[in-house]
């Protein structure tokens, strides 16, 4: 009887072990995926990091290329300019 439960015991624990090493295989092989994902987003925001960067350069010269320059910005409406006379008018009128 003892050999016999033993030869069962056996066969489940080969069973379970065959089960787990399956499982562990899986989990390791989903861990391998995940952190080829995780690299990838690195490299990914890096380079947004170094785009970024560029764009606040860029940004920055601009702002201050502005800000040296006075705006002309004021409330009063803007004059009419007067309306170019070709050199035919002129004559005419003098």
């Amino acid at each position: 009887m003892c050999i016999i439960q033993n030869k069962n015991q056996k066969k489940c624990y080969c069973i379970l072990i065959k089960s787990l090493l399956i499982e562990t295989a899986a989990l390791r092989h989903e861990v391998a995926k995940i952190q080829e994902k995780i690299k990838i987003v690195k490299e990914e925001r890096k380079c947004l990091r170094r785009k970024l960067s560029e764009y606040k350069k860029k940004a920055d010269k601009i702002i201050s290329y502005y800000s040296q320059k006075p705006l002309n910005i004021s409330n009063e409406p803007r004059t009419k300019s007067k309306k170019r006379r070709s050199t035919e008018e002129v004559i005419k009128n003098a």
